[in-house]
């Protein structure tokens, strides 16, 4: 009701990427920032407690064995990425999971974002992806990682994955409330 919103589309978007995109929102980009893919669906529960979580800068991953080919993979030490990027080979469950579409930055990190997302495209780089310029940000900047794996979040990019989005979300909402109402401290969704 009293948010103001500000589109910016991208009318190149069929020949560029993500990248490009928070490019010409980069004049926006000069406040604490939530960077939300547009394919990602998640429980209430999920946003909430990311949103709640004390450190500044975060991104939501997952440690699961259910990774998509061409997905992002973050290098995870110590509860913070040192590492992002489509090319990172996943080597064990320990120290890579995969990062879902889902950040928050502070205005420092967010303006350090903007200015390498800038510097990318002025190189003529408009199909990189946004972890891209957040990888060359990692050196000398600290984000944490939010374990997505408790949630209900799923990835849609196919007609089929939204079906499934639909059963999954409707199926296990009421069930994980049971779990929690019978005395379980926690409830993970499994997906098949």
């Amino acid at each position: 009701k009293n948010i103001k919103i500000k589109y910016v589309e991208n009318k190149e978007y069929l020949t560029t990427h993500v990248n490009y995109s928070l490019y010409l929102a980069s004049d926006e980009l000069n406040d604490n920032f939530i960077l939300i893919d547009g394919d990602m669906i998640t429980e209430p529960l999920f946003l909430s407690d990311f949103l709640n979580d004390e450190h500044e800068n975060l991104m939501a991953v997952d440690f699961s064995n259910q990774n998509k080919r061409n997905v992002v993979i973050t290098k995870v030490i110590n509860d913070k990425i040192t590492a992002i990027g489509k090319n990172i080979e996943k080597l064990d469950d320990e120290n890579f999971a995969r990062h879902i579409g889902i950040s928050k930055f502070s205005k420092d990190f967010t303006q350090k974002l903007s200015a390498k997302i800038k510097t990318l495209i002025k190189n003529n780089q408009k199909n990189t992806i946004y972890q891209d310029a957040i990888n060359e940000l990692l050196d000398t900047n600290t984000v944490n990682i939010f374990n997505s794996r408790k949630y209900n979040w799923f990835e849609i990019d196919t007609i089929s994955e939204f079906e499934k989005a639909k059963k999954i979300f409707s199926d296990t909402e009421d069930l994980k409330q049971k779990a929690f109402e019978f005395g379980a401290d926690d409830a993970y969704i499994l997906l098949p």
